[in-house]
């Protein structure tokens, strides 16, 4: 099994030269419409975050391009202007050498948009301080979000743009390091039934 590429341009670099030419400009379509949106990469294939939402995505296929907007509503919203084009709930196929028009493209994402929009706010990638029930298992600074009674992994997340507490983090990924070095978990485990 390949791989996930990690960027757009390291997933073009496998496609077919046709496919490539109708994905690239497919990708400058979009950035050009939503010049603020990021890049990334969702569920193994090239996507746009928007606001926090995953908005838009490309495929190459066996068969063409497909355009995915990562939502199973958005299609049926814009089922007027999609009709001439093979689909499924969720992907909207075309040949590469007829790419989608930039108009399409900009009523996909307008109604993407909206969807999200409608849906609120993202989340921030923190969770909020945990009761004081739970409080002795949170990490400081409230850094880490999952894995909380998981001595050899955490999840660590921190909003985009806000500074990341080095002291706080440092600390407990030395004692993730230490926890993996005696062992792993499985050690940690039975060391824990041993009375």
């Amino acid at each position: 099994m390949r791989k996930p590429p990690k960027t757009i341009d390291a997933y073009l670099a496998t496609v077919s030269p046709d496919r490539r030419a109708a994905l690239e400009k497919l990708r400058k379509t979009i950035l050009s419409i939503l010049p603020d949106a990021d890049e990334c990469i969702s569920y193994a294939m090239p996507a746009f975050r928007h606001a926090g939402y995953v908005v838009a995505g490309f495929l190459a296929t066996s068969k063409g391009c497909s355009y995915f907007p990562f939502s199973g509503k958005t299609l049926a919203t814009v089922a007027a202007d999609v009709k001439v084009h093979e689909q499924t709930k969720s992907a909207l196929h075309f040949d590469p050498k007829r790419p989608l028009p930039r108009a399409l493209v900009r009523k996909l994402l307008k109604a993407r948009i909206a969807e999200t929009e409608r849906r609120g706010a993202k989340k921030p990638a923190r969770l909020p301080p945990r009761t004081s029930r739970s409080r002795k298992r949170t990490a400081p600074a409230g850094i880490i979000t999952s894995g909380h009674d998981n001595a050899t992994a955490r999840t660590v997340a921190v909003a985009k743009g806000e500074a990341v507490p080095a002291r706080p983090l440092r600390a407990t990924l030395k004692k993730i390091i230490a926890n993996n070095r005696a062992g792993g978990w499985r050690q940690l485990k039975a060391a824990r039934r041993v009375p």
